[in-house]
């Protein structure tokens, strides 16, 4: 498989989670005994990853002490520290002298995929996609999609033809459907080119997503119909809880 890059968004604030995370960030949150993001490290190098980016930003100096560089996990770690923070976007943006190929993984640390990963489907289809493609985002059906923010409307081949008002000029004639955004995304480098300047913040779809639209480039998407939880919520992570005791993730 082709290299690629890896981000692991981890500098949020995880307002949502406290009491918790008035002393925890969110991605060292214990999912059955283990940190959210240590699960993403080890799919990581099983997979055959070698170099993870982490960005940091709220209480980061947990998150680097709890992984260090990085070697437990067969990976090297390197850290992007964010002072202010800088959303999506401007986390990307700001790690690109230090991407070594053209594409670019992220995942929303505190997503949960069950098993096989998604990680090498999302790659291949991102390499398959048509000309023009400067995303390829892994989405799922959710009937509660108000809940997590606004939808893609994808077509019957994946390819995204509406995100917030933006239409893509390559909408062809047939049916549409709503669905919503997972946390995991690859990226051509050349996206970046689209982005403000480094230490921007901004955000990555109400932002390069939608500009890209309106350019004429082509965002893609995968379906995942396997296990997935943002652990957005403190009911959320009970209920994550639950499912992996009961064997869910498979």
């Amino acid at each position: 498989m082709v290299g690629y890059d890896v981000l692991l968004l981890s500098a949020g604030f995880g307002t949502r989670l406290r009491p918790l995370t008035e002393s925890i960030p969110k991605p060292l949150i214990p999912l059955g005994g283990k940190p959210l993001i240590v699960r993403h490290l080890e799919t990581l190098s099983a997979l055959g990853v070698r170099r993870v980016i982490i960005n940091l930003h709220y209480l980061g100096d947990k998150i680097r002490t709890a992984l260090k560089d990085g070697s437990q996990f067969g990976l090297e770690i390197v850290y992007s520290e964010e002072d202010p923070i800088l959303d999506t976007g401007g986390a990307i943006k700001r790690i690109e002298p230090l991407l070594e190929h053209d594409l670019l993984l992220t995942i929303n640390s505190d997503s949960v995929f069950g098993d096989p990963s998604p990680i090498p489907v999302l790659i291949q289809a991102h390499l398959a996609a048509p000309e023009r493609t400067l995303f390829t985002c892994l989405v799922r059906e959710e009937l509660e999609q108000q809940l997590y923010g606004a939808p893609l409307t994808v077509d019957s081949h994946g390819e995204v033809v509406e995100f917030l008002g933006a239409v893509s000029k390559f909408r062809r004639a047939g049916e549409s459907s709503e669905r919503m955004y997972t946390g995991m995304e690859v990226i051509s480098r050349a996206a970046l080119s689209l982005m403000p300047s480094s230490g921007t913040p901004f955000s990555i779809a109400s932002g390069t997503w939608v500009d890209a639209l309106r350019q004429g480039y082509r965002i893609h998407s995968v379906e995942w119909k396997g296990y997935w939880n943002d652990v957005g919520t403190l009911e959320r992570l009970k209920q994550a809880e639950s499912d992996l005791l009961s064997g869910c993730y498979k």
